[in-house]
């Protein structure tokens, strides 16, 4: 099983990359044209087409901490950046002639989930794993691993996103875990994302930041420079996708699902060119 975290940072690292971008490999040509993509290269892969009529389930999960609790005010005003997020995505799945329904299931927002050790960008996929399960253990699907089957069959939904959000400072950031057996990117039951209500530089949890996460547990790509994509294919990026939410998260309204996170998702049809924007590989 491969892992890949994704965060989002308002700037870009500055680390530059001295090699040019290397030519699509003969490897990447052929998984293309597969649009179901049943092949797999290594940690991160195309989702399968989404439904036109699509369902998706979303666990929105607050966690409180011993000394910050959720109530019912905050939580509710809380949600209503997801509802402004999850209503952003429907807008813009309907223009790739795609309508998404989200079905909503909404735990510990009276402050009865309670943490005191909690996921960050430093902790491993097996410790926000069995996080994941203290909480799921507790819920009616039974744990972590009876997810997919719940959702289908409890919520008639094809997609499943869980989001935490924990009461307390941190980066908002998204595990996505690489099943290989897995046919599909959001098939695998513990991928999931985590937002701080106070984040880094912005010291709010903005809708934008929501949208960008749930689309990387939908298999979206980052399009700014990182660790995994260099200068020069972020700056391609940013020419010709500048309005995409995969590079900012600021005023969402102005924000586009671009056309490779489009793909990528599952909403629309691929390109050769797409694959410079792979991560790793620069």
């Amino acid at each position: 099983m491969n892992n890949v975290k994704h965060i989002f940072s308002i700037e870009a690292s500055s680390k530059k990359v001295k090699h040019a971008l290397l030519l699509f490999s003969l490897l990447f040509a052929a998984i293309l044209p597969a649009y179901s993509q049943e092949q797999r290269d290594s940690a991160i892969y195309v989702s399968s087409p989404m439904p036109f009529n699509a369902r998706i389930h979303t666990f929105i999960i607050f966690v409180s901490t011993p000394t910050c609790m959720w109530d019912r005010i905050s939580s509710a005003s809380m949600m209503t950046k997801f509802y402004e997020a999850e209503q952003w995505i429907r807008s813009e799945a309907a223009r790739y002639g795609h309508t998404i329904t989200f079905v909503n299931t909404v735990l510990g927002g009276k402050g009865d989930i309670v943490q005191v050790a909690l996921p960050s960008l430093t902790t491993s996929y097996q410790f926000e794993k069995r996080f994941a399960n203290q909480i799921f253990s507790k819920h009616e699907c039974g744990g972590l691993d009876n997810i997919p089957e719940w959702v289908t069959k409890e919520k008639n939904c094809q997609r499943s996103l869980i989001l935490y959000v924990i009461n307390g400072v941190g980066n908002c950031f998204s595990s996505v875990f690489d099943n290989a057996s897995s046919p599909n990117v959001q098939e695998s039951r513990a991928n999931m994302s985590f937002f701080y209500r106070w984040s880094g530089p912005f010291q709010t949890l903005m809708p934008g930041m929501c949208a960008h996460e749930m689309l990387h547990q939908l298999g979206a790509w980052d399009l700014y420079e990182t660790q995994s994509l260099s200068v020069e294919r972020a700056n391609l990026a940013k020419s010709k996708y500048a309005d995409s939410i995969m590079i900012s998260v600021e005023d969402l309204p102005s924000r586009q699902i671009d056309e490779v996170t489009a793909w990528l998702i599952g909403i629309a049809p691929g390109k050769e060119e797409f694959l410079i924007f792979k991560p790793n590989n620069n």
